[in-house]
């Protein structure tokens, strides 16, 4: 017999193999897809991250940072970089490393000007395409992406490796959604710093308005905002509550534009009639600011910046912890200000004096680490 195959021995082991090889092809590829919705799953979930987390940023800078720290973190980069359009039409940088101004014929403006990915795989292959700082910072491969927002490129977003890197279809699309993502939080803060600085010029016309009835109070404002500032950065408050106490220190006494002239400039003392008046202005300063919604958020720090800590001041009669803490940073600093200045009805109070009456009434007219806050900046000479 021999050890030679029969034929259909011959074609039985050759469709048994065949099969055997297509199975494994199949597993093979099975696993391959497997292997990619895992990275896909794993790759949406960081983009879900970083779009939850960079929306909610109320400035450039920081919606630029987070962009930066997510896209590093997810893609596993050495670093990334964000230029912007400034105001004059330049590409800016705006976070990252620093670099020198792009080429007008460089890869930052084809980015820009194409509005498409460009991907570089080995920087030492690229020649004069990749400028010198790139090699020197030793980047070996990066993808620039467009950034647009509005239906318009706003900047380009540069993530670098420090290893030679072949960017699959796959790996440029999802950078691809993270660009969308990042100019998205970029354009969002960009128009709310606008708004911002739209409303603080409404803020300052205000104050203006109001502090113009009175020359013995102009300025005051501004300097309880310092003071209300100083001491929310002395209690490590939030960002978010100190920018909200800058702006209702400087709105603190809108209400006053209600009160009549003749009173605010009385020269000798107030009648109770006076002081009704004085005493509403809290009050009117709400009434005033409420049609604004941006500024509806100021409303309890300028309506209870009046309330006594042992609860007998104006206008509700809040005690202790009852008044929100915006309102009692407001207090002190309103009461040290307005006794270190000169008024109608009487002369200023040296330092020494008012410090001694703000330590007189910790924890009867003001909150006592209030005070223990305000304090400690008088003896670091961050307040005058």
């Amino acid at each position: 017999m021999g050890n030679s195959l029969t034929y259909p021995t011959h074609k039985f082991f050759k469709r048994l193999f065949s099969s055997i090889a297509d199975r494994a092809a199949s597993i093979i590829e099975s696993a391959r897809l497997a292997w990619e919705t895992r990275e896909d799953l794993a790759q949406t979930t960081r983009l879900y991250e970083l779009s939850t987390e960079i929306i909610s940023a109320l400035t450039l800078e920081e919606a630029a940072g987070l962009v930066i720290e997510k896209v590093v973190e997810a893609a596993g980069a050495h670093s990334a970089v964000i230029k912007l359009l400034d105001k004059d039409g330049n590409l800016e940088l705006a976070l990252g490393p620093r670099e020198p101004p792009p080429e007008p014929s460089g890869i930052t403006m084809t980015v820009f000007r194409t509005g498409r990915p460009l991907t570089i795989s080995n920087v030492e292959k690229a020649g004069r395409w990749v400028p010198p700082h790139l090699r020197e910072q030793g980047i070996k491969s990066l993808i620039g992406l467009p950034l647009k927002a509005g239906g318009r490129t706003i900047g380009v977003l540069f993530v670098r490796y420090d290893r030679p890197h072949r960017f699959s279809d796959r790996e440029i699309k999802l950078f691809s959604i993270y660009a969308n993502q990042a100019a998205m939080a970029i354009e969002r803060a960009r128009l709310y710093e606008e708004a911002r600085e739209a409303l603080l010029s409404t803020i300052a016309a205000l104050v203006q308005a109001a502090e113009a009835k009175d020359h013995y109070t102009r300025g005051h404002s501004e300097r309880v905002t310092l003071y209300a500032m100083a001491i929310a950065e002395e209690l490590k408050l939030p960002a978010e509550e100190i920018e909200a106490l800058r702006q209702a220190g400087l709105l603190h006494d809108i209400g006053k534009i209600a009160v009549s002239d003749q009173i605010l400039r009385k020269p000798n003392e107030l009648s109770p009639e006076d002081w009704k008046a004085i005493r509403s202005h809290p009050q009117r300063g709400v009434e005033i600011i409420r049609p604004v919604p941006a500024l509806r958020p100021l409303i309890p720090i300028i309506l209870y910046h009046h309330e006594r800590y042992n609860g007998k001041g104006y206008p509700k009669g809040l005690k202790g912890e009852e008044i929100p803490l915006g309102a009692r940073i407001l207090a002190v600093a309103d009461a040290y200000e307005a006794m270190t200045a000169n008024r109608p009805y009487r002369p200023a109070m040296s330092k020494e004096e008012a410090i001694e009456q703000l330590k007189k009434e910790a924890g009867k007219q003001f909150d006592p680490k209030v005070v223990a806050a305000f304090l400690r900046l008088l003896r670091k000479g961050l307040i005058q």
